[in-house]
């Protein structure tokens, strides 16, 4: 799994030992979903400009590449 995908499992609340902290699994989803979609939007927001000109397939590449989706 991609480190920053971790990172986000962790920040929904999965300590990876197969416990959710102090949340239930429907929370733990919907918190996870949350934190990948605005990392999602935040990425566009930085690299808009840079690749702009390239077309929503590479960019689209790009951003599922830098996320560790192939």
């Amino acid at each position: 799994m991609n480190e920053r995908i971790k990172q986000l499992d962790e920040q929904a609340g999965f300590n990876h030992m197969g416990i959710w902290n102090t949340i239930g699994i429907w929370e733990y989803h919907e918190k996870f979903a949350e934190l990948i979609v605005q990392e999602c939007g935040q990425w566009i927001v930085d690299n808009a400009g840079v690749m702009e000109h390239l077309g929503p397939e590479y960019f689209a590449k790009a951003m599922t590449k830098d996320f560790g989706v192939e």
